[in-house]
């Protein structure tokens, strides 16, 4: 099972693990994200309204 980290602007401790493609999907509809962008180039940013990142998902490298 694939984990990935979802992030937010605002400090190290704004983030969060997502453990399986299912969760993945489900957080990218909540968050607005491109889940087949994570799954497929590894990563994926969040945009606010002016186009400023404001977070983003990535594959994790390691297993937890």
């Amino acid at each position: 099972m694939n984990t990935y980290m979802l992030w937010f602007s605002g400090g190290w401790d704004n983030r969060q693990h997502i453990f399986g493609e299912s969760d993945l999907h489900k957080a990218a509809d909540r968050y607005l994200f491109n889940a087949h962008e994570v799954i497929n180039d590894g990563e994926t940013f969040m945009y606010d309204s002016n186009g400023i990142i404001v977070g983003g998902c990535y594959v994790e490298d390691e297993k937890i």
